[in-house]
């Protein structure tokens, strides 16, 4: 569970016992309850109020996706170790098979981006 999932989870908890503190709790604890509320709410104010790009909101709570990873791609010398993969690989066939080849390649990709 989450800090959001939490939070949310509390305060349906808090709001669904308010009615029962009203009326038969006593003046401490409907202060405690009301406070608590207050609290949460005002915790979401703030999340809308700082929020940042790419922040979305699920039923009124703020929900941050995980971060873009950048996109690694091949370098010059990656380039080069493909090429050099399909000369050796030329030498007992005369070719690569094209799928032998975009394989290869997305193994590469794969390496550098997981």
């Amino acid at each position: 569970m989450t800090k959001d999932e939490a939070l949310k989870l509390a305060l349906e908890a808090l709001e669904i016992g308010l009615p029962l503190i009203e009326d038969f709790g006593s003046k401490e604890q409907l202060n405690t309850q009301h406070k608590a509320i207050a609290a949460i709410y005002e915790v979401y104010e703030k999340a809308k109020q700082n929020s940042v790009i790419g922040v979305q909101y699920v039923q009124g709570i703020p929900f941050f996706p995980p971060p873009q990873r950048t996109w690694v791609g091949l370098t010059d010398e990656d380039c080069d170790e493909v090429e050099r993969w399909v000369e050796f690989k030329e030498e007992g066939s005369g070719r690569v098979p094209n799928l032998k080849l975009i394989r290869y390649i997305e193994a590469k990709l794969k390496e550098k981006n997981t």
